[in-house]
């Protein structure tokens, strides 16, 4: 949503990298107001990009042993999963691209635009939310603020309740918008509570285990553990 220097989708991609899992954000080369299809083959196209390991390639001819050297290529492994993140329109059309990328373990849509869906994709918001249904059991979660500028709280819960319960988890965050400007830290933590839960087997309670191969055990055939139900400090509700 907005553009990848957009402070929600800037603190979501330092998160990932902070605990080693490589990260990939990027621009629509498109309007953001349109039918989705083209947005939903970028998502795709670049999830390719990633789990062929074409990133590893980038600056590998690079001689001085920096960030891009062949040095550090080698200490980097091709990603065998996909965690996908949106953020307000971004995160319509990650949640519908999911349903093409079977290394896809799971979906994090941050404050979707549930009152504007159908203008903001032509009317062709439908399509999309039943390609985010497809895979009924990949885990994912919906965040929004209480304040919320383009989703009232019962549109958002409407929304949510759409989707297969056992998989979803959804999350409402105190006294902030649309844009959680201040409340970058609070809304990475739901996210990171939402990761210790659904992916406990794996995790065992160390987020830093997220970027290992094990975690590809979710893909294709995704399964998750219900997210708790109790109201977290960092929660003003989560319902699933």
């Amino acid at each position: 949503g907005g553009n990848m220097h957009n402070n929600v989708v800037l603190s979501a991609a330092m998160f990932f990298q902070a605990l080693g899992v490589t990260t990939l954000r990027m621009d629509f080369a498109t309007s953001q107001i349109s039918r989705g299809y083209k947005e939903v083959d970028q998502v795709v196209e670049a999830a390719d990009f990633i789990l062929s390991g074409q990133h590893l390639s980038i600056g590998s001819d690079n001689k001085d042993g920096g960030e891009g050297s062949s040095a550090s290529t080698d200490q980097r492994r091709k990603p065998t999963s996909i965690l996908l993140v949106g953020y307000s329109y971004g995160s319509l059309i990650a949640g519908s691209a999911s349903a093409g990328i079977p290394a896809c373990i799971g979906s994090v849509s941050i404050a979707p635009p549930v009152d504007f869906k159908n203008w903001l994709l032509l009317f062709n918001a439908g399509h999309h939310v039943r390609q985010a249904q497809k895979r009924k059991t990949l885990p994912r979660i919906f965040v929004i603020g209480t304040e919320d500028n383009f989703s009232s709280q019962k549109s958002f819960r409407d929304f949510v309740d759409a989707f297969p319960d056992a998989a979803t988890s959804a999350a409402l965050i105190k006294h902030t918008d649309h844009f959680f400007n201040g409340n970058e830290k609070d809304l990475m933590n739901v996210v990171g509570q939402w990761l210790l839960t659904t992916y406990e087997e794996v995790l065992g309670g160390d987020l830093k285990r997220l970027g290992t191969e094990s975690i590809s055990k979710y893909a294709e055939t995704s399964s998750c553990t219900s997210a708790a139900r109790e109201e977290p400090e960092s929660y003003h509700r989560c319902f699933t």
